[in-house]
């Protein structure tokens, strides 16, 4: 749409980089497409950095990065300080990815479930399967914070730089969401003790 990710150029058409982002900002607000265009040039590789900063897989930090500019182009009529474009376009590339990561995280997740399903009864006990039930019963962040924990092995300080969430927030949702776990699993035995 915009050429992204085919740099080659220091001018695109009718932008300069020599013209200050609020130029470029205005302009594209005015609906100039090779204004805006002239932003992702400049922008494509920071934008770009911030994705693989949250998302291991190119391809997918490629997409999250497409995803990002087309959402700027989106909104950019509503951005009220065009001097402010970088520090707002590396909050939508950074949300942009968050929301894929997530997303491939949960598509992941039920993957995963399903393989150990395939896999018979000697790996795939009552209880992986009372595990996975009680996971899915949990909030998507609860969820999805203890999956990249205890299946993909990342740290807290990890998931902190891939959620964007302070380490602390992190520690602190991880264990409440065990809390949750530990509660569920109690509950289950009281109700198989008594029945």
């Amino acid at each position: 749409m915009f050429g992204i990710l085919n740099s080659g150029s220091s001018q695109i058409c009718g932008g300069s980089n020599l013209d200050s982002d609020e130029v470029l900002v205005i302009r594209s607000q005015r609906g100039d497409t090779s204004a805006f265009e002239s932003l992702v040039a400049r922008y494509e590789r920071s934008v770009l950095s911030v994705a693989r900063s949250v998302v291991a897989d190119a391809h997918v930090a490629e997409e999250c990065t497409q995803e990002a500019f087309v959402s700027a182009w989106s909104a950019i009529a509503g951005l009220r300080k065009p001097s402010s474009f970088g520090a707002w376009l590396m909050l939508i590339a950074k949300r942009t990815a968050i929301g894929i990561a997530n997303s491939e995280k949960r598509h992941s997740f039920v993957q995963r479930r399903g393989e150990i399903e395939l896999l018979g009864q000697n790996v795939a006990s009552p209880q992986v399967a009372e595990l996975f039930e009680m996971l899915e019963r949990l909030a998507d962040e609860e969820r999805l914070l203890l999956t990249m924990h205890y299946f993909d092995g990342h740290s807290a300080r990890d998931i902190s730089t891939m959620t964007g969430r302070p380490v602390g927030s992190v520690t602190k949702m991880m264990s409440r969401a065990y809390q949750k776990l530990r509660m569920m699993s109690w509950n289950a035995l009281e109700v198989n003790h008594d029945s």
